[in-house]
């Protein structure tokens, strides 16, 4: 015959086993009476908790859709001032292409360059050193005697 009420199986450590053995013996009842009338005096705690945590998953929720909704907002507000921005550049490009005169040969460069899709930014030294001779920038370089390390 099928029980009435759902059925749960605990796994006790020992201390906790006979913790509750003792207590069922005590009050000459099952271990399972002793464990249900406990359930039964913490429910009120425990279904608070419960209705907590539903409202703190929730809450989590909805700030994390407020971020993606703030995220997508930005990327809006953002997207005319970038054409704006490579409008600009396309200008710029064309201003040099005019100064540089029909046969440079930069100009099939540079146009190209503006075809391709930027490549991806990488972190890294960006240190420079002036170069007396040529009062510019030029990248730093490492001194012969130090050692590179393994995996670099």
């Amino acid at each position: 015959m099928p029980a009435v009420n759902p059925r749960v199986q605990v796994t006790l450590t020992s201390p906790q086993h006979d913790l509750l053995r003792r207590l069922a013996a005590l009050q000459k009842r099952s271990m399972s009476a002793v464990l249900s009338e406990l359930f039964e005096t913490v429910y009120p705690a425990l279904e608070r908790v419960a209705v907590v945590l539903q409202a703190a998953a929730r809450a989590q929720e909805s700030q994390r859709q407020g971020l993606i909704e703030s995220t997508k907002q930005a990327e809006r507000d953002m997207r005319p001032h970038v054409a704006a921005a490579m409008g600009q550049m396309d200008l710029l490009a064309q201003e040099f292409e005019l100064a540089a005169g029909p046969h440079a040969s930069a100009v099939p460069e540079a146009r190209a360059a503006r075809r391709r899709t930027p490549g991806p930014v990488t972190r890294g030294s960006a240190r420079t050193v002036k170069s007396r001779r040529t009062r510019g920038t030029t990248p730093r370089k490492r001194p012969k005697s130090a050692k590179r390390r393994p995996g670099r």
